[in-house]
């Protein structure tokens, strides 16, 4: 008699633990079904429109020419190759003189070189394709 409630215990604790296991997986479920249905309904536009923007980004490269000979193999056109300048505003202590010394030597103007070196950046172009 005492040997059929042990195993009548055991069972009811194993219906417990596999009830638990289906409430957690259920819960699990759930919260992914929920999930699903927000990014796939409730912020569908908004996501299309963000990947849309995300592949549609033009961007301008600059071509990668070689030289182009006549017919005597004598160089008709060739590629000369552009110098840039560019900063790291952190490790500008001063970066008015800095942008005042730099705006004569660039040709640029001083305001701008100002903004650039003032930036929240580790990189900043200051002029490119330079001679």
């Amino acid at each position: 008699m005492a040997a059929s409630k042990s195993r009548r215990r055991r069972h009811g604790a194993s219906n417990y633990r596999l009830v638990a296991v289906v409430i957690v997986l259920v819960a699990a479920w759930g919260g992914i079904g929920f999930r699903l249905f927000q990014v796939q309904v409730v912020r569908a536009s908004e996501l299309a429109a963000q990947g849309l923007e995300q592949r549609l980004t033009k961007k301008v490269l600059a071509a990668d020419r070689g030289t182009i000979f006549d017919r005597q193999s004598r160089e008709l056109a060739v590629t000369v190759p552009g110098t840039t300048v560019y900063a790291n505003p952190r490790q500008i202590e001063n970066p008015k003189l800095a942008a005042r010394l730099l705006a004569a030597v660039l040709d640029a103007e001083e305001d701008d070189m100002l903004e650039r070196l003032r930036r929240d950046s580790s990189f900043v172009y200051l002029k490119r394709q330079l001679e």
